[in-house]
């Protein structure tokens, strides 16, 4: 049986292995991408909604909106969040007010005190394809930068 040998230029090789061992710096960088492309959606979308449900917007809760740091579950997944920071001067919660826009607030037998302004929905239908375009660009420019001796 006749024998075929490929060697590879080890330069390449390096950068196949870096690709391995470079996953966390990738991912991070993947995830930042897609979270600078959410973020100001989110903001516009929830701009949007509060200047239509009540003129006495403090502006707290556009102002704490953020992305978390890059964090990695227990199950080895990495993730980044969108929310909000909770130190707000008054007192009131964050996570509770935007549940109230997004859901708006109901009273017994079914009647609508405040009705439902959602702008998380929206943000994630419109964000999707654009966010996941954004951690592609990411990636290439990281795989380019890691075999850019070819």
């Amino acid at each position: 049986m006749a024998k075929a040998e490929v060697l590879f230029p080890s330069g390449f090789l390096e950068a196949v292995d870096s690709l391995d061992n470079g996953f966390p710096a990738v991912a991070e960088d993947m995830l930042e991408a897609a979270g600078d492309v959410i973020l100001p959606e989110f903001r516009k979308r929830l701009e949007g909604v509060i200047d239509n449900v009540d003129d006495r917007s403090s502006g707290q809760l556009v102002d704490m909106l953020g992305l978390s740091p890059v964090k990695v579950d227990r199950d080895g997944n990495y993730n980044i969040k969108a929310g909000f920071i909770e130190a707000r001067d008054d007192g009131k919660i964050n996570a509770l007010i935007a549940n109230v826009i997004e859901h708006g607030i109901r009273e017994e037998y079914g009647s609508s005190k405040r009705g439902a302004k959602p702008f998380l929905r929206p943000t994630q239908q419109a964000a999707r394809r654009p966010a996941i375009e954004a951690a592609r660009r990411a990636f290439d420019q990281w795989v380019a930068e890691k075999t850019r001796w070819l």
